[in-house]
């Protein structure tokens, strides 16, 4: 991390596809919470991120696309744990809406809205969902040290097939 006077410089990070979900799969229960469990789930509707082997982020931007229709809704449970040997603990659950803005030129789309609920306030999670519609939409949380993110798709709209996932770790 390089320092300018007494700001700290985040380093270049661009978005990283962390993989794709394809069925659903219910939020964790109580007894699904540590992590050797969860992370053994070979469900295709939950996405593992390990970032122990990095420098751990000050935070972590996630942005959604899907292949379905404008407005197509979805719903995924966010999680994240300090070490292997944790429990994993909900920080929120998203609510995505598709847009229409294309990615590539394969037919998937951003999302354009995310309504979180659940939120615990102590990740401070954001989401930057704009006022014009079929702009793209992200959602920010600081990672306060955990160093792994699960996430599971609870929800998947019957016009779709596939949410994809894509992230950038942030060193504020």
């Amino acid at each position: 991390m390089s320092r300018i006077g007494t700001y700290k410089l985040s380093p270049q990070n661009k978005w990283i596809n962390a993989g794709s979900m394809t069925t659903t799969e219910a939020a964790l229960g109580a007894d699904e919470r540590d992590c050797a469990t969860a992370d053994a789930l070979t469900s295709t509707g939950i996405i593992t991120l390990d970032l122990s082997d990095a420098s751990i982020p000050y935070a972590v931007l996630l942005r959604f696309r899907s292949d379905g229709n404008d407005g197509d809704e979805h719903a995924i449970q966010l999680y994240v744990a300090r070490s292997s040997g944790d429990y994993y603990h909900r920080i929120a659950t998203l609510t995505i809406l598709q847009g229409t803005v294309e990615h590539g030129t394969a037919p998937t789309y951003f999302t354009d809205s995310i309504t979180p609920s659940n939120e615990d306030p102590i990740f401070d999670g954001e989401e930057s969902t704009n006022t014009i519609a079929n702009e793209i939409g992200d959602y920010y949380f600081r990672m306060l040290g955990f160093d792994r993110i699960f996430m599971c798709l609870s929800t998947l709209d019957t016009n779709s097939t596939t949410v994809y996932v894509d992230y950038c770790l942030l060193y504020e």
